[in-house]
């Protein structure tokens, strides 16, 4: 009986053990904190800016036209001032005080909040692919921005942005902020994925 019990109590210590150690593997780690996200998103946004403005230029160039570089910030700024809702194209290509810096703005900003986001969803997280992750994230909020979000608040965007341009700008941004979390994976402080 007695070797009965000592078994039993083996038994148990090493369940026990490995309970332990399975619970200590899965704990939640501390990470990098949201707001570092929001940082990558909103340089991320920067570059979506830069490939929103270049690739409209590209497009009316091989279209046989040509742009002002602004045309793209002024759709984008379109959303909230609300008198360029009903310009003309040419309307589009000038500058303007309130337009093309708020259209600047938007984007990055947009790049800062869903960085944020995104940061805060897979900045604990050890062994995701937070390069697919953004990927597929930045190929979400294009879809919600192509299909929903401008069509109720800003229908100029999709008639003066081409759409190839619209994907391309999400897609870098997908990348951008994919590296940027890959990037603070690796920094000391981020949780391992030992």
């Amino acid at each position: 009986m007695a070797d009965g019990r000592r078994r039993d109590v083996r038994l148990s210590d090493s369940r026990r053990s490995v309970n332990e150690a399975i619970t200590a593997q899965h704990a939640a780690r501390p990470g990098h904190p949201a707001w570092l996200g929001a940082i990558g998103g909103a340089g991320a946004g920067a570059a979506a800016t830069a490939v929103l403005v270049a690739g409209a230029q590209v497009v009316a160039g091989l279209e046989g036209g040509a742009r002002g570089w602004a045309a793209p910030l002024n759709a984008v700024g379109a959303t909230v001032v609300r008198w360029l809702q009903i310009g003309q194209s040419q309307a589009f290509d000038g500058v303007y005080p309130d337009a093309t810096p708020l259209g600047a703005v938007l984007v990055i900003a947009g790049g800062a909040l869903f960085g944020g986001c995104l940061g805060a969803l897979l900045g604990r997280a050890p062994d995701e692919p937070r390069q697919a992750w953004a990927i597929a994230a930045a190929l979400g909020a294009w879809a919600m921005l192509r299909w929903s979000v401008a069509p109720a608040l800003d229908p100029v965007l999709l008639r003066e942005v081409d759409g190839r341009v619209l994907f391309a700008s999400w897609l870098v941004w997908g990348l951008a902020i994919g590296a940027w979390l890959e990037a603070m994976h690796v920094l000391p402080g981020a949780p391992s994925g030992d």
